[in-house]
């Protein structure tokens, strides 16, 4: 998607038909955000024409990036962040 727009930012009709894809899929969705999160993203990428999240040595774009949470008490905990 992302080469078919020109020079000026505008987008071909089909870079519109897929965006509209995209909305028409996601629009009518109910399930929880668990069951869903990884392929909304990775459809989203695709759109956008750029990377899906991966695993890197960095573990800097990635799906359940692991993350520690600092506390207003001080205290921190370990947890997850969607990408």
């Amino acid at each position: 998607m992302g080469d078919n727009h020109t020079a000026t930012g505008t987008h071909t009709p089909e870079d519109t038909a897929a965006a509209h894809a995209f909305i028409q899929r996601w629009s009518g969705t109910t399930a929880s955000e668990l069951p869903t999160a990884q392929s909304f993203v990775i459809d989203l990428c695709q759109l956008l024409g750029v990377d899906k999240p991966h695993p890197t040595p960095e573990q800097s774009y990635m799906f359940e990036r692991p993350v520690t949470f600092a506390h207003g008490d001080g205290s921190t905990s370990a947890g997850r962040i969607d990408c």
